[in-house]
C-alpha cells in the first residue's frame, strides 16, 4: 500500500524556514558537500516531519524562534514571493507558483527556505539604502584634525579587514563604523588584540577619540578617528 505524501501549507514552511534561519544565524543551501554548516532545508524538513533534529535541542530552539518572529514576517515573505519582478527569473516564477499553492511537499522545501533568505537580503539592502540616504543628509564632519573629542556613539558596523603578520605576531584589523546622536558618521580603523576588545554592533558607548582626517565617501561626510577609549554607555 502506497504511503501518503505529507504536505504543508506554504505559510507553515515559510514560518519554519524563518525560525531555522533565526536559530542558526545563517542560510546554508543544499549541495555543498564537505562544509560543516547544516543545510537549512534539512533542518526545516526534519522539523516539519517531527523527525529527530540534526542536533540535540534543535526542536525546542526552532519552536522558540518561531514564536518570537516579528509580526507579519510570514505574510511579508509570502507577498514578496508571490509578486515576481517585471522580468522574473525561472526561480522567481517557480517561487510565485509554489507560494500560491494550497499545499507543498518535502521537495518544495529547499526553494521556500531559499526564498526566506532572499527576502531577508532584500530587506537588508533596502534598510542599508535608506540609512545611506539618511547619512548623506545628516552627517557632518566633527572636530578638528588632531583634536581629542568625546561623543556618545552607536556602533553601526564592525567589518573585519585582512590581518597583518609581523614576525610571529598577527595583528587583527577592523573598520568600525559609528554614529553619534546627531547622525554624524565616524570611522575607526581598530587594531585590537582580540575581537572581544571592540564594542558589538548596535552597542552604544561613551568614547574619547582623536580626529585624524575628514573625508566624504559616496556623499556622506565621515570623521576618521584613532586612539579610541570607550566604555558601554550604561556603565559610563
Amino acid at each position: 500500500m502506497a504511503t501518503a505524501v505529507r504536505t504543508w501549507p506554504p505559510a507553515e514552511i515559510i514560518r519554519t524556514s524563518a525560525a531555522v534561519l533565526t536559530m542558526r544565524g545563517y542560510y546554508q543551501p543544499l549541495g555543498r558537500p564537505g562544509e560543516q554548516a547544516i543545510p537549512t532545508a534539512l533542518d526545516v524538513t526534519a522539523h516539519l516531519h517531527g523527525w529527530e533534529p540534526v542536533q540535540r535541542g534543535d526542536r525546542a530552539r526552532i519552536a522558540r524562534a518561531a514564536a518570537q518572529l516579528a509580526p507579519g514576517t510570514v505574510e511579508a515573505v509570502t507577498a514578496w514571493a508571490a509578486s515576481p519582478p517585471p522580468q522574473p527569473s525561472t526561480y522567481r516564477l517557480r517561487l510565485a507558483r509554489l507560494v500560491r499553492s494550497a499545499a507543498l511537499t518535502e521537495d518544495d522545501v529547499p526553494v521556500i527556505a531559499s526564498a526566506v533568505h532572499a527576502w531577508q537580503r532584500t530587506q537588508q539592502r533596502a534598510a542599508r539604502a535608506a540609512q545611506a540616504e539618511t547619512d548623506r543628509a545628516r552627517s557632518t564632519h566633527q572636530g578638528a584634525v588632531e583634536e581629542r573629542i568625546t561623543r556618545r556613539l552607536t556602533v553601526a558596523a564592525v567589518v573585519e579587514q585582512p590581518s597583518r603578520t609581523y614576525g610571529y605576531r598577527v595583528q587583527l584589523r577592523y573598520l568600525v563604523r559609528l554614529r553619534d546622536e546627531s547622525g554624524a558618521v565616524y570611522v575607526w580603523p581598530a587594531q585590537p588584540k582580540r575581537r572581544e576588545d571592540l564594542p558589538a554592533e548596535g552597542q552604544t558607548v561613551e568614547a574619547r577619540a582623536t580626529v585624524t582626517r575628514h573625508e566624504t565617501y559616496q556623499g556622506t561626510a565621515q570623521t576618521w578617528v584613532t586612539r579610541v577609549r570607550w566604555t558601554p554607555a550604561d556603565q559610563a
